[in-house]
């Protein structure tokens, strides 16, 4: 799948980026997998088909890593995280569980 961008901002493969439509049913996030070597008139290469078609000026936004928690939890193992800064209708979570020498991801 190809992502063609007029604005560029400091685009780096790998990181993930939300698409923020006007719609927010239509909000998706892409991974760039490629960078073109002339950007001004080549598409960015994705990981993933994007589901929609996005109308020329659509937002595009860096998502970064914002922290590690350390939460505590009740004796069935359940806790419960609040991210306070969320503006949009979807985001992106990633969440690894360790425990003491056990990880999933």
């Amino acid at each position: 799948m190809l992502l063609r961008l007029d604005d560029r901002v400091d685009i780096n493969t790998e990181e993930v980026y939300m698409i923020r439509d006007s719609n927010k049913f239509r909000i998706e996030f892409c991974r760039i997998v490629d960078i073109p070597n002339d950007p001004d008139n080549e598409p960015y290469e994705l990981e993933k088909p994007l589901r929609f078609k996005h109308a020329l000026g659509t937002q595009l936004h860096k998502m970064v890593e914002e922290r590690t928690l350390d939460v505590k939890h009740n004796e069935k193992g359940e806790f419960v995280v609040y991210f306070s800064m969320i503006k949009s209708y979807k985001t992106l979570i990633e969440l690894e569980i360790s425990y003491p020498d056990d990880k999933i991801t």
